[in-house]
């Protein structure tokens, strides 16, 4: 679990728009359509789109952000950027559902490795959907598969420290570099593997990181890192 893959969800808890507890989690965070999205921010040309678009780059420079981009995708946030400002009000949220669903019908596996993770703000509407048609345990054959982790993954994320916002990358990208935050990642992302293959309820879970995580948390705190609990979650 080395890698995160983000596709550009709509809403301001979107897990594009906060990735910096991922950016400690993971070594690398793959955005689906980074270039169509960058486009589109750029025609948008608000304070805070144009924000996150320099956020975004900078993220890139530095080798924590890596673009998704494979020729059988089509990307439709560069399309809507070609189009600017002739789109429809509701374009954003298209693309947004266009790019999830290029995520489902695909193994994440042709995308980002075999060992990367779908990490985003909310149960993609396909899956929501499924699961109320068929049930989760009817869900196995239409899902992306790093699925089977599913649950370790939301309770690690669920209780992983996020750095406040106000928290700069630049401090960020420091923590990651120091060698006790690296050795101390590396065993939780080594549970998290081994817990995955373990038929082991979200309690059991649970108990069995909260060492991990306190101390993780008492590491960052060690670096003067406010912390906050976040909201991502893996699907």
């Amino acid at each position: 679990m080395t890698t995160a893959l983000v596709f550009p969800e709509t809403g301001s808890d979107a897990t594009v728009r906060h990735l910096k507890r991922p950016a400690l989690l993971f070594e690398k965070i793959g955005i689906l359509h980074f270039s169509g999205l960058a486009a589109i921010l750029e025609k948008m040309n608000s304070d805070k789109s144009l924000q996150l678009k320099a956020e975004l780059e900078w993220l890139l420079n530095q080798g924590i952000v890596v673009p998704v981009s494979r020729e059988f995708l089509v990307d439709p946030f560069q399309e809507a950027a070609e189009h600017f400002p002739k789109i429809h009000p509701d374009a954003m949220d298209y693309c947004s559902a266009m790019s999830e669903n290029q995520v489902l019908v695909l193994r994440l596996s042709k995308l980002i490795g075999q060992d990367g993770v779908l990490v985003c703000a909310r149960t993609p509407c396909v899956l929501q959907l499924l699961q109320v048609r068929l049930g989760t345990r009817a869900l196995t054959g239409y899902l992306p598969d790093s699925t089977v982790r599913k649950d370790v993954l939301n309770v690690v994320l669920g209780s992983f420290p996020e750095p406040d916002e106000d928290t700069p990358w630049e401090q960020i990208v420091e923590f990651r570099s120091d060698p006790d935050s690296r050795t101390q990642v590396l065993a939780l992302r080594r549970w998290m593997s081994k817990g995955a293959q373990q038929n082991l309820s979200a309690t059991e879970i649970a108990d069995e990181i909260e060492w991990l995580i306190s101390e993780y948390q008492a590491h960052m705190r060690l670096h003067r890192m406010k912390i906050t609990m976040g909201h991502s979650k893996q699907s």
